[in-house]
């Protein structure tokens, strides 16, 4: 049946038991039908395990179709009508004999009604590789295609937990498991993946010094002077502001208050409730999507502080110094409030931060997605305090560099603030495809997160605003080009590339995506992407982000060098991120990601990386 042709509406009932392929594989298992899409040719069905799945109406099948060999009229014997007619299959010389010497080598063996519903046949001839067996269909033996490993491998894989199904139903499933061995595929999260950033120590390191950086950056960096990387190697040493200047009440005021008001905004009836992934329990968190919303609130009420005669603007340039520092201990304080909730709820763990290293599972969270009521607060940190708020710094710092030169045209700056604006609207306007990404549906939320939502995206992003804000310059026409190209294209690979990921995840049948070819894997319904932005490259999204921070930078000339911080901290994390995230693909998919590696060669950068 060609793809997107409608079925006949009488085929399966909603309701109906039937039997169908796992998502990419050759495996049959029972299954439910919950609903249909004609239109797609897609049937919405639910699995033995509890899984739901859309399964396309040319992998499913009556559940009278899957009957014993031994019950095919075909193959019964003829007796006489006083004789008792015996089942080859129920044979005891059979059971003992797992093969006989007059079976051809090719002939299949013959397994049960309940047994073929997890594999059709079993190949007598092991793989090359051990623990693993062929399995092909009873209607095709002689016409199946020649397969790669990795699709023999796909094709002979078997869960563990479809076997304890069949189990639970009574069936004997010692044999099957005595042939497949190692080829069961465990499924069952180990209790850590091993260390990232080297373990403790290393965690223990970051822990100190990227605070240490953001401190740095300003300090080096101000309204006062902004030191040359020379003139920092030959005297490093600087005068301290005092202690009041980084413990400011005001500045306190001004970063819980932002911190209650964009929470506030984030409970306002506004925008569409949604549900992310489904977790490792199989359920799905709901999510309000409100954050663009909140943005023109934001807005509106800094415009508002400017009609009321309120210094606003001069308390953010002020006192940014405080705010970086109360900012940092808010973001400890939450890191620490999570990580005793985490041992108080003991659900939602992160298997990341389950290393029972207090140090490591502190920095990396030991809960996936913590809670306060229907109030998530990873997906309310990663987009609303920070990003918002960077919004709101840039536009403080055009104001202090008008107030200053009396001259609203500062090219560079202007450029700067617009780039921001626009990846800001971007992010919130499309803040549904956030609820798919690693951040969301891998990472546990702990002082790395909480430390970079709310400390290092508003006063490391806003380096670039705050520069030319102190030390204004004209760009000149063949750089402000080129570095307006340069910002367009990182743009459009960065969203396009999100968008064709995002709504693969969502709707593979999808006009925007359904031409896009795909790679089956051993997780039931997920496919890897091998064309489009993502046939270039493995993590096109990132490619596009490190090109629009250096068109960033380079709005600042080439005077200063800690401008440039940015673009170089953003390539090295996403290097290792792509390092650390596919090293988890790996150990997920197997030889499949071998495989797709070898389709999509490089990580970031073509033909470098």
């Amino acid at each position: 049946m060609s793809r997107g042709a409608k079925p006949k509406q009488t085929s399966y009932a909603e309701g109906e038991e039937i039997m169908a392929k796992w998502p990419g594989s050759a495996l049959w298992y029972e299954a439910v039908v919950l609903s249909t899409n004609y239109e797609g040719d897609l049937f919405q069905l639910r699995f033995p395990d509890g899984q739901e799945n859309e399964v396309p109406y040319s992998h499913l099948s009556k559940k009278a179709r899957f009957r014993s060999r031994s019950q095919s009229p075909s193959r019964r014997r003829k007796t006489s009508p006083g004789r008792r007619r015996r089942s080859r299959s129920k044979s005891p010389s059979r059971k003992k004999a797992p093969s006989s010497p007059q079976r051809s080598p090719g002939r299949p063996k013959r397994v049960s009604s309940q047994q073929s519903a997890v594999v059709k046949d079993l190949d007598e001839k092991p793989a090359t590789e051990k623990g693993t067996v062929t399995v092909t269909t009873k209607t095709k033996m002689s016409k199946t295609p020649p397969r790669t490993a990795v699709g023999q491998q796909l094709e002979a894989r078997v869960t563990r937990s479809a076997l304890k199904q069949l189990e639970k139903q009574g069936v004997d499933t010692q044999g099957i498991r005595k042939g497949l061995g190692e080829g069961l595929d465990e499924r069952k999260p180990s209790k850590a993946h091993g260390y990232a950033f080297g373990g403790p120590i290393g965690v223990f390191f970051l822990m100190l010094s990227l605070p240490l950086v953001v401190f740095v950056t300003y300090l080096y960096c101000n309204k006062k002077k902004c030191y040359r990387v020379s003139e920092i190697l030959k005297n490093p040493k600087i005068k301290l502001p005092s202690a009041k200047e980084f413990f400011d009440p005001e500045a306190a005021a001004m970063i819980y208050g932002w911190i209650a008001f964009q929470a506030f905004l984030s409970l306002l009836p506004l925008g569409k409730v949604v549900e992310g992934l489904p977790l490792q329990d199989r359920t799905k968190l709901k999510y309000r999507l409100n954050g663009f919303s909140a943005l023109l609130i934001s807005l509106a009420t800094f415009a508002a502080c400017l009609y009321f005669k309120l210094p606003i603007a001069k308390l953010i340039h002020g006192k940014f110094l405080g705010l970086i520092t109360h900012a940092l201990l808010l973001s400890f304080i939450l890191s620490v409030l999570l990580f005793i909730k985490s041992y108080v709820e003991k659900t939602g763990i992160s298997v990341l931060g389950n290393t029972g290293n207090p140090i490591y599972d502190f920095f990396m969270g030991r809960q996936l997605n913590p809670r306060i009521g229907s109030f998530d607060i990873k997906s309310f940190c990663e987009l609303r305090p920070g990003l918002i708020g960077l919004v709101i710094i840039d536009l403080a710092m055009l104001l202090v560099m008008y107030e200053k030169t009396n001259v609203a045209t500062n090219g560079a700056l202007l450029l700067i603030c617009s780039f921001h604006f626009l990846y800001i609207v971007d992010a919130l306007w499309f803040e549904g495809a956030m609820l798919s990404t690693p951040d969301i549906t891998y990472e546990g939320f702990g002082f790395m997160l909480a430390f970079g939502d709310l400390v290092w995206v508003p006063f490391i992003f806003s380096i670039q605003s705050r520069f030319l804000a102190e030390y204004p310059h004209k760009i000149s026409l063949w750089l402000a080009v080129f570095v307006f190209v340069l910002n367009t294209v990182g743009f459009i690979i960065y969203r396009v590339a999100n968008l064709q990921k995002d709504l693969f995840r969502q709707n593979p049948s999808h006009p925007a995506v359904q031409h896009l070819e795909s790679m089956a894997t051993l997780v039931p319904g997920s496919r890897l992407l091998i064309s489009g932005w993502w046939g270039y490259v493995r993590h096109p999204n990132y490619l596009g982000d490190i090109l629009m921070g250096i068109a960033w930078s380079l709005t600042c000339g080439f005077t200063h060098a800690i401008p440039y911080l940015y673009p170089v901290y953003l390539t090295i994390l996403l290097m290792y991120r792509s390092c650390r995230f596919e090293a988890h693909c790996r150990e997920k998919y197997g030889l499949t990601w071998e495989e797709y590696c070898k389709r999509v060669r490089y990580r970031i950068f073509p033909n470098i990386f």
